[in-house]
């Protein structure tokens, strides 16, 4: 199955907005390579390969980030309490705080939850990935808005393990 068009102006907003060097994809027969640097990424094609999938991991650069999240995270009203333990975003996505618009959020402020319990869910080109609490605890602070662009290792919510 090939790419959209919209298909890749969600990649290439999304890849603009990370902290991503270059990405290479292959589906249904396209190449997307792109590159921060304006140079071509490379592309070592490993042996095993699978057509129609990832065939490059991102690469990140070492170094301070040169563009800031287009959606950064609300300046915490409270002070975050060191004991408190931060559920991080596994990947680059939409944060979405409910299943679906209108639903009531998977977790809020002072409500329990177990390691299994979900917390949100990330968007990434339509698929949605839940994230789970993976800690025992009190939800103590959410750091991020429904709808939020968040990055790699993003704090979205933080847990009172006590």
């Amino acid at each position: 199955m090939a790419l959209s068009e919209k298909e890749i102006l969600e990649i290439l907003e999304l890849f603009q907005k990370s902290g991503w060097e270059d990405l290479t994809l292959e589906s249904g027969g396209v190449r997307l390579s792109i590159s921060k640097s304006g140079r071509a990424p490379a592309s070592p094609r490993s042996p095993g390969a699978a057509r129609g999938g990832v065939i490059e991991s991102p690469r990140v650069s070492p170094g301070p980030r040169e563009a800031a999240p287009v959606h950064s995270a609300p300046t915490p009203s409270v002070a975050l309490d060191p004991r408190w333990i931060a559920v991080k975003a596994p990947m680059l996505g939409t944060y979405y705080a409910a299943s679906k618009p209108g639903a009531p959020p998977f977790v809020s402020v002072g409500q329990s939850v177990s390691a299994e319990d979900n917390v949100c869910i990330l968007e990434v080109m339509k698929l949605m990935n839940y994230v789970k609490a993976g800690t025992r605890g009190t939800i103590a602070h959410i750091a991020v808005s429904n709808g939020d662009l968040v990055e790699y290792d993003q704090a979205l919510v933080y847990i009172d393990p006590a």
